[in-house]
């Protein structure tokens, strides 16, 4: 059973600059994270790190040298000795950062128990823009509360990467 709210950004709302709430999580800075209805398996419904460029001329979303953090924590009360942490995801990142981390809290501070450094699956390409990956990862815990954290960078303006079917399940 997935313990987290909102895991498709389904429930969002706009905040500025292109950027949206998404119900359950929380983001650093506000409103950098946008909202994509670019379809895929999980309701056509993504957090979206990137730009958008309009008729009129203006770019919307994230700037060139953008950071930014999405996170949610979740309570795992169901004894269990593994956590699994599943995602599709879609890439255009040329030199931008994409992180994925999975924390434990121990009781006092946030133990870093999985971390990504950079997609690992194939970047697509401007004649492929439509193929979701599908990543699971099963890491070893048996901690009581879990944090899911999507870090990014935007480093040019063509850079971009979307998620959806955010899942933290215990067993």
């Amino acid at each position: 059973m997935n313990l987290l709210i909102n895991p498709n950004f389904t429930q969002h709302i706009p905040c500025g600059g292109g950027g949206q709430v998404f119900e359950g999580w929380t983001q650093e800075p506000e409103c950098l994270w946008m909202h994509s209805g670019k379809p895929n398996q999980c309701e056509n419904s993504a957090a979206k790190m990137g730009q958008d460029s309009h008729a009129n001329g203006t770019v919307t979303g994230w700037m060139v040298g953008d950071t930014g953090i999405l996170y949610q924590g979740v309570d795992a009360l169901d004894p269990h000795t593994q956590v699994t942490l599943s995602t599709v995801e879609i890439h255009h990142m040329y030199s931008g950062v994409v992180e994925l981390t999975l924390y434990g809290w121990d009781g006092v501070v946030w133990v870093e128990i999985f971390f990504r450094p950079a997609p690992d699956f194939p970047i697509n390409t401007p004649a492929n823009r439509t193929t979701w990956y599908p990543r699971s990862y099963v890491i070893s815990s048996e901690h009581t509360r879990y944090k899911v954290e999507f870090y990014g960078q935007l480093s040019e303006p063509n850079d971009g990467w979307k998620f959806s079917c955010v899942d933290v399940s215990v067993s």
